[in-house]
Parts: structure tokens; C-alpha cells; sequence
């Protein structure tokens, strides 16, 4: 593995057991969420929703092992920063567009998951959403703002690491990422409000799909915000240049997808419904 700081040596990414485990991970809190689910649906309608310890226990596993695992390969990663292991020119691009890719085919089935139910609304003859809730267009579509707004400043941070200006790139990245918590604060506000009127995850069809949906888009989001405050750290090292820009390629690429796929989201979500369309 080379160490110098100049010339154009590619400089791969080191190999790593982590993201292995982080898939354990995911699973294990995927795993907790279904358990949740099920044991709110299972409580009597008229009662208040009360889940099982059990679902609570491997929830709090999932969480545990996702926290773990993603500072596990934090720490591993932050050893190989002085040799700038990972700042190669164009190296990861055509992983970062293969993993994308199957990540659409992941959200597509969450969408058909959400037609599923809705389709099955209304074929028992009930309205969508199937419940009595009203989900906060206008607050969202304001915290949706700061999400779009940050694709922009993203793009802004970009072209001045092409220029090699390393201030301003450093300032708009971190522009990006504040812009990313306040919309991530937005949909945790949202949450609280929705589980304070009993709309939980499994109270009805519509809250089921639209937990599952906008809770995975989120994981992303913070998956994301994690991946940019890292190549956050490593700009203020200096570490990139208009040379050396594999890693803020590969998180901007990223975060231009969930802010993609958060327009389909509130569209099908949020406005759609409004509008009569659901």
C-alpha cells in the first residue's frame, strides 16, 4: 500500500470485515422492527398500544449492533487516514453505481409493498390512507426543503474541491451536513407527533407502509450524513484535492440518490394523498 502524498497512485480502499457485519446488523434491527410491528397489531384496537418486551429487546440489539458496528469500522478506517488510503482519482465509481443500482431495486419493493396495501384498501372497500391520519404535508414539505437544498450545496462543495479550493469545499460540506440534521430532526418530529396519536407501526395498513418507507429512507439519510461527516474529518486533514477526490465522489453520489428518492417518497406519501389521488 503506498503511502506518498502526491503522484496519482490509486490508492484502493483497504479491506475490511465491517461492512459484513453491519448487514448482520441491519438484519438484526430489521428483524426487531417486524417483531415490533406484530406485537402492536396484535394488541386490542381500543387499547393503548404497548409493545412486547421481547420486540423491544432485539429492536434495542439492532440499534446497539448498527452503533457498534458503524464505530467498529469508523475506528478501523481512521488508521489507514495518513497513508490516504481511499483518495484515489475515479477508483470506487464503478462500486458506488453498483451499489446504488441495487438499492433502487430495494426501494422499488418497498413502493410495490406500499401499492400492495393500498390496492387491498381499497378492494375491502376502505379509504388510503386506512386510518385516521393526516399526515403534516406542508410541515414536511418545509424540512424537504433543506434536504433539496443540500443536493445544491453539495454540488457547490464539489466544484471548488475540483478547484482545489479547500476552504470553501470544507465549509459547504459542512453546510451539506447541517442541512441533512435539520431534515433528519424534521422526520424524528414527525415520528413523535404521529406516535403520540397512536398511528404506530402497526396500527393500519397505510402507517405499517409509510413506517417502513420513510423509516428506511431516514436510515439512509443518517447512513449518509455519517459517510459525509467522515469525509468531512478527512478534508480539514487536507486529504483531497482536485486530484485525490474518490471519497467525496462516492458520498455525493450518494447523498444526490436519497434526496432523489425523497421526492418520490413525499410525492406518493404526502402529496399524492392530498390531492385525491390515493
Amino acid at each position: 500500500m503506498s503511502s506518498d502524498q502526491g503522484g496519482d497512485h490509486p490508492h484502493l480502499p483497504h479491506g475490511s470485515v465491517w461492512p459484513f457485519w453491519l448487514a448482520v446488523a441491519i438484519s438484526l434491527l430489521g428483524i426487531g422492527l417486524v417483531m415490533l410491528g406484530q406485537s402492536l397489531q396484535m394488541n386490542d384496537p381500543n387499547a393503548a398500544h404497548v409493545a412486547s418486551p421481547l420486540s423491544l429487546t432485539v429492536l434495542g440489539l439492532g440499534v446497539a449492533a448498527v452503533v457498534g458496528t458503524l464505530a467498529g469500522w469508523f475506528f478501523e478506517d481512521y488508521k489507514w487516514w495518513p497513508s490516504n488510503t481511499g483518495t484515489g482519482t475515479h477508483i470506487p465509481k464503478a462500486g458506488a453505481l453498483l451499489f446504488i443500482s441495487s438499492e433502487f431495486f430495494l426501494f422499488g419493493a418497498l413502493f410495490a409493498n406500499y401499492f400492495t396495501f393500498q390496492h387491498l384498501s381499497h378492494a375491502n372497500g376502505l379509504g388510503w390512507p386506512d386510518g385516521e391520519v393526516e399526515l403534516p404535508l406542508l410541515k414536511t414539505g418545509f424540512f424537504s426543503l433543506f434536504l433539496f437544498a443540500s443536493s445544491a450545496t453539495i454540488h457547490k462543495a464539489d466544484n471548488h474541491l475540483r478547484r482545489n479550493e479547500h476552504k470553501q469545499f470544507v465549509r459547504w460540506w459542512g453546510l451539506t451536513i447541517l442541512l441533512g440534521l435539520v431534515f433528519l430532526g424534521g422526520q424524528v418530529m414527525e415520528y413523535t407527533n404521529l406516535i403520540a396519536e397512536g398511528h404506530t407501526l402497526g396500527s393500519s395498513q397505510f402507517m405499517t407502509a409509510f413506517f417502513i418507507l420513510t423509516g428506511t429512507h431516514g436510515l439512509h439519510v443518517f447512513g449518509g450524513l455519517g459517510l459525509l461527516f467522515v469525509m468531512w474529518l478527512r478534508a480539514r486533514k487536507g486529504q483531497f484535492n482536485a486530484q485525490r477526490h474518490a471519497g467525496p465522489q462516492v458520498a455525493s453520489m450518494y447523498w444526490h440518490f436519497v434526496d432523489i428518492v425523497w421526492v418520490v417518497v413525499l410525492t406518493v406519501l404526502y402529496i399524492l394523498p392530498a390531492l385525491g389521488f390515493a
